[in-house]
């Protein structure tokens, strides 16, 4: 009796993993974008392409599991990281207490809540039919010189000043 207890109990986590799932795809299709992790390599790039300063304060619109965010804070003196996913925005919280990381801020939120204008540089990893939109928000509410990093999706009738691979730098 209790082996099959056990194993209704497991497989009903397991139903509830796998819905919690779908769930959350289906959400992230909808609200934005699906995560799409970005190797440790391609985030160094990004990084050195954009040429963040110690002065200047970065943010990462769909931070995911937080990686540009903590490495961008070993750059600057602020980097802050925007995740719509609850579970990725745990998931970000979790590693930034485990690697005592002090100068990074985690937003659980839509992208378009925030206001841009007190950041330097701003990275996106974004999808394609959202991009003009976004190309808007960020030069309305943007300085003058301040800089984008987009990691495999460029902005129409934007011109990049710089490009490596899949990664577009912008200057508003």
């Amino acid at each position: 009796m209790i082996l099959l207890w056990t194993i209704m109990i497991v497989f009903s986590f397991v139903y509830i993993c796998i819905v919690f799932y779908i769930g959350y795809s289906l959400y992230a299709m909808i609200s934005g974008a699906p995560f799409v992790p970005t190797s440790h390599k391609k985030v160094k790039r990004m990084l050195d392409l954009v040429d963040l300063k110690k002065h200047e304060k970065f943010i990462d619109l769909g931070s995911g599991d937080g990686r540009l965010v903590f490495a961008a804070a070993q750059k600057c003196d602020h980097a802050t990281g925007v995740e719509i996913s609850p579970m990725l925005h745990i998931i970000s919280k979790l590693k930034k207490i485990k690697n005592k990381i002090k100068n990074a801020t985690l937003i659980r939120d839509t992208l378009w809540n925030i206001d841009l204008k007190e950041y330097d540089v701003v990275s996106i990893y974004f999808i394609p039919h959202r991009m003009k939109k976004l190309k808007k928000k960020i030069k309305r509410e943007m300085k003058p010189g301040s800089r984008i990093v987009s990691h495999a999706f460029t902005f129409p009738d934007w011109q990049d000043v710089a490009k490596d691979d899949t990664i577009y730098i912008y200057k508003v």
